[in-house]
């Protein structure tokens, strides 16, 4: 059977203390970045992964890593943090989505729909 995760889109503060409630509880965690992030609060975000390899925020440590990786990453206990703007990660069959988190804050209409994972939940505006 597929790798169970849940996969938070953007890994800036808001992403970052989603990912960190929901590993604190146990729960599988992928994190899907754009190339060059565009985060203010570096110092507590995981989309500092993209950019240093490796970010510890608090008690948790987040890698850049691919998607042939995110395994071998998860079973480390560090959060994988995958370029994926498209989340395509979302159509890999190696994975189960238990749910997808977008917490960019875009203010914007979201570009993808509740059929994009069994559960779709949005943070901020839009």
């Amino acid at each position: 059977m597929p790798e169970p995760v849940i996969l938070v889109r953007g890994g800036g503060d808001l992403g970052s203390g989603v990912v960190m409630r929901l590993r604190h509880v146990g729960l599988p965690v992928v994190v899907a970045e754009i190339d060059q992030p565009l985060v203010v609060r570096r110092a507590v975000a995981f989309a500092e992964a993209v950019y240093e390899g490796i970010v510890r925020v608090e008690d948790l440590t987040a890698r850049h890593a691919t998607p042939d990786e995110i395994p071998a990453v998860l079973q480390r206990g560090e959060i994988p943090v995958v370029v994926d703007p498209r989340v395509q990660l979302r159509h890999d069959p190696r994975f189960r989505l238990l749910a997808l988190v977008d917490a960019r804050l875009t203010k914007q209409e979201p570009d993808l729909g509740l059929e994009a994972a069994p559960l779709v939940i949005g943070l901020g505006p839009g």
